[in-house]
């Protein structure tokens, strides 16, 4: 399995929060000079694969990365900065599209009943349960499908904010490993 740049800056960032958040971060070249910066403070080739094999060989290695975090903090804020701005254009120019296609209304009333199919797949779930037989990891799935797609739409059309994609990167950490259960 591959290691990417993301799983090195969670990594990272327990010791140079900053820095991990830039290498986990969606802009290519952003990410790729913070991982460059990293490789060359910790003397490695500049791959995700190198920098972890680094990071876990050399004990001094979250120190290095502390420092190295503390001397380039102007340039990791910057690049940080510019993640952030490219996030909010590319949420922005989803909006702008459905201003200027002049089909907003007909988004809004699509979305409101995706959201309202989702609302009532749920209740009525709960009232009436499923058919005996009926596999339970399929109504999850089902469930998570609808669930996922109207807390996408409540943020197209509301807002979200990066709090949101890390309590659900914590909520997907967290999922319980499938298996029996200990008493």
């Amino acid at each position: 399995m591959s290691i990417s740049w993301k799983d090195v800056g969670s990594v990272v960032g327990k010791a140079a929060p900053v820095l991990g958040t830039v290498l986990g971060g969606p802009v290519g070249t952003i990410v790729g000079s913070a991982g460059a910066l990293v490789a060359s403070a910790l003397g490695c080739e500049a791959q995700p694969d190198a920098v972890s094999e680094a990071v876990k060989n050399d004990p001094e290695a979250m120190l290095k990365l502390k420092e190295l975090e503390i001397q380039n903090r102007a340039n990791l804020i910057a690049w940080q900065t510019e993640q952030l701005k490219a996030e909010t254009a590319d949420r922005q120019s989803a909006r702008n599209m459905a201003v200027d296609s002049g089909l907003t209304n007909k988004l809004f009333w699509l979305s409101a009943a995706m959201i309202g199919g989702s609302i009532l797949l749920d209740v009525w779930i709960l009232k009436t349960g499923v058919a005996p037989g009926t596999s339970g990891e399929l109504v999850g799935r089902v469930i998570g499908f609808t669930e996922g797609l109207a807390s996408s739409l409540m943020l197209f059309w509301f807002g979200g904010s990066r709090q949101n994609a890390d309590l659900a990167q914590h909520l997907y950490n967290s999922t319980p490993a499938v298996g029996k259960a200990k008493e």
